[in-house]
């Protein structure tokens, strides 16, 4: 609604106080800016209208006829100040088609709440309730007696089904609800893929839910958060997938994107009771967690054990109970008389005494046990031969599961020197394009590889001394290299002069050792550094002729655009300084995007190619606005003032398909190129692979 809303309708009652905007009714006009009404009942301070109107921003992703129904509606619940008091207020902010002018228009409709009246189910759930919140107005303006009556009802916790509907896992509604029962005054991001924005209510009145009766209201959240004011307080904030809020989503500590699928790492009790496995004590649940965290920390009382579902334990119960064996009769536990027994032990006693002195006489004399028995000579018993322990031959060393992504750019230095030059020329490249990168390999060998490494050398030069051999990185005595072929040595160190490929004028000198055969198609130079562990590339390409290769064409066509986008800029400047003082102050926001020089601007230009979108939208309003300041103007201009304006407003089309060209030329130097490349290997001097290092060169601007 370009800002702008054109209807208000205020009503109160006793209690609750409500804030309306709509539009006026169709075909109603009452002045320039729209159609207005303010009724109040006696009473309402003006600081609750003031503050209600500041929580009625909205943004339209779809204007008028360009699929405005499927703009988001905003159901919220925030806690605003009030006269030094913390208030309640629920709102509902959705599109309401379009005004007489055929502007898009809202409708906001806000509920300030009194502490009596929240009921005990939560403001979700309030809101979900069609008596409370308006989703239309039919143009006349009233001062109702009362405002909507608030309904009273609780709710009991459940499994989060549409957070599974949603995102596969249920489990992210107890996610939801940890987050606002820390306390953590941190606003928690959800990003959101736009066909679900009908859904996003009763996600929330599901992970509400979840929370006990007393913390229900402290749940503040907005389901598309486009516009909230700093003071007003909203934890859970929604954001559409591609705007602004969730760009800005993307970089915070604390968000959640539901377009990628996420999954929770570690089940909380607070997940565990989304998904249906704990019955949750809303009596008596308490629950902290650290800033920015979502993992839950349930108080020992609270926890149970897992279950498929909420059931009593009277509904399920355990196996029944062993029985215990029966008591014996009490004449059969009399004791009997023991002379028997004894009787019996003496005899067996006098029998194995007898036995064992007849076996050692026996044995000592050399007879046999037996009279009569040939007693044989002894076997000899022959011990199998001991071989030797095989030799254990070092495992070779482990393959990292992805290969390492070798970055390497385009110089940076070389494009903007070009442009300064031929700034709308299309002339030849200067030849070589220079291109460089730097790559440190992580520790990726085990310890225990390297001793091995080290006992294999020992031996075979007969040292037996070695045994504890101090740790290194393997390849810091590797005097052989190969690229997945025959292995070569390296070349002598030489000294390497090391240059940023940024803007910025950085170098560093080290000491390197080349290896060439580097595959074909990087067509370039690697050079190890062995004291540090570094890897270098270092590599030229004539792109100074036109050919198929697409990232040169997009390196050509950047800029080409840089300096196109730059000159444009700069002749518009030149021709608004020719206009009347009317038409040069609508043209000064964009002339002031030039005030710092020409190689700033290309500076700026390289390092965010947003900026040229930026100036190619006020570059596309400028332009309508000049031709209306033309018609609604007076007085004639001059003709070398015609001119000009004539000039200028064609080159402000222009500036708008020299922005479109240079961000489709800077997302295709961006995506850059991959190049696969046969396995590095460093080896010893008898051959054997030290480490394995899998590469692949990423090739970007």
């Amino acid at each position: 609604m370009d800002g702008r809303e054109t209807g208000q309708l205020i009503d109160t009652s006793t209690l609750s106080s409500e804030l309306l905007y709509t539009s006026a009714p169709q075909g109603l006009r009452h002045g320039s800016r729209g159609f207005c009404t303010v009724l109040t009942t006696a009473g309402m301070p003006i600081n609750v209208i003031s503050k209600l109107e500041a929580i009625s921003g909205y943004r339209h992703l779809f204007q008028a006829g360009g699929g405005s129904g499927q703009n988001p509606t905003t159901y919220a619940h925030q806690i605003v100040s009030l006269g030094g008091l913390r208030q309640s207020v629920v709102s509902r902010i959705a599109d309401y088609g379009s005004d007489y002018s055929g502007r898009s228009n809202k409708i906001a409709h806000h509920v300030l709440l009194e502490p009596t009246e929240k009921p005990a189910a939560g403001p979700a759930w309030l809101l979900q309730q069609r008596s409370v919140v308006r989703s239309e107005w039919l143009g006349n303006c009233e001062t109702p007696g009362t405002g909507p009556k608030i309904p009273s009802a609780d709710q009991t916790a459940r499994i989060c089904t549409t957070w599974k509907n949603v995102t596969g896992d249920a489990g992210w509604g107890g996610v939801i609800a940890e987050a606002i029962a820390s306390g953590d005054p941190e606003p928690l991001w959800v990003v959101f893929p736009l066909a679900h924005h009908a859904q996003l209510l009763e996600l929330m009145d599901e992970a509400i839910a979840l929370l006990p009766q007393a913390k229900r209201w402290t749940a503040t959240f907005n389901t598309f958060a486009a516009n909230i004011p700093p003071d007003a307080h909203c934890k859970i904030r929604f954001v559409p997938a591609g705007s602004e809020e969730a760009r800005f989503a993307s970089g915070s500590k604390s968000s959640i994107d539901l377009t990628k699928q996420p999954s929770i790492t570690s089940a909380s009790n607070w997940v565990q009771r989304a998904r249906g496995q704990v019955r949750p004590h809303l009596s008596h649940t308490s629950a902290s967690t650290s800033a920015g965290s979502f993992s839950a920390v349930q108080s020992a009382e609270e926890v149970e054990s897992a279950a498929s579902s909420w059931a009593i334990a009277e509904e399920n119960p355990g196996p029944p109970p062993t029985p215990e064996p029966p008591e014996l009769p009490p004449e059969l536990l009399q004791p009997k008389s023991r002379m028997p027994l004894l009787i019996a032990g003496g005899l067996a006693a006098a029998l194995i005494l007898l036995s064992t002195t007849w076996v050692v006489a026996r044995t000592m004399a050399g007879l046999p046990l037996l009279p009569g028995e040939v007693q044989k000579p002894p076997e000899q018993i022959s011990l199998p031969k001991q071989e030797p322990a095989p030799t254990q031959t070092p495992a070779p060393p482990p393959l990292p599961a992805e290969p390492l992504e070798f970055k390497i750019y385009l110089d940076q230095k070389q494009l903007l020197a070009w442009a300064l030059e031929h700034p709308v020329e299309d002339t030849a490249f200067p030849n070589p394009i220079e291109i460089r990168g730097g790559l440190r390999l992580p520790s990726i060998i085990a310890a225990d590889i390297d001793a091995a490494a080290a006992r294999d050398d020992a031996s075979s030069s007969g040292d037996e001394d070695v045994t504890e051999p101090k740790p290194a990185a393997p390849e810091s005595s590797a005097t052989l290299y190969a690229w997945g072929g025959d292995a070569r040595s390296f070349a002598d160190a030489e000294s390497l002069t090391v240059l940023t490929t940024r803007l910025s004028n950085g170098q560093q000198t080290v000491s390197a050792q080349a290896m060439p055969d580097v595959p074909d198609d990087l067509a370039g130079s690697v050079y190890w550094n062995r004291e540090r562990g570094d890897l270098y590339f270092v590599a030229t390409h004539d792109w100074s002729e036109p050919s198929e290769d697409s990232l040169a064409g997009a390196y050509r066509s950047f800029a080409r655009s840089i300096g196109r986008v730059t000159g444009l800029m700069l002749s518009i400047r030149e021709h608004q300084a020719e206009l009347p003082a009317t038409f040069q102050n609508l043209a000064e926001p964009l002339v002031s995007r030039t005030l710092r020089g020409e190689e700033s601007m290309m500076r700026v230009l390289m390092r965010s190619p947003e900026a040229a979108s930026s100036m190619a939208e006020i570059a596309a309003t400028l332009s309508d606005r000049l031709q209306e300041r033309v018609e609604a103007t007076t007085k004639a201009l001059k003709k070398p003032q015609q001119t000009r304006l004539v000039r200028l407003v064609a080159e402000c089309g222009q500036l708008v398909q020299a922005a479109s060209d240079l961000r489709d030329a800077f997302e295709l130097l961006k995506q850059g190129r991959s190049i696969e490349v046969p396995e590095l290997q460093f080896l010893n001097q008898r051959g054997r692979v030290l480490r394995r290092v899998p590469l692949r060169f990423q090739l970007s601007f």
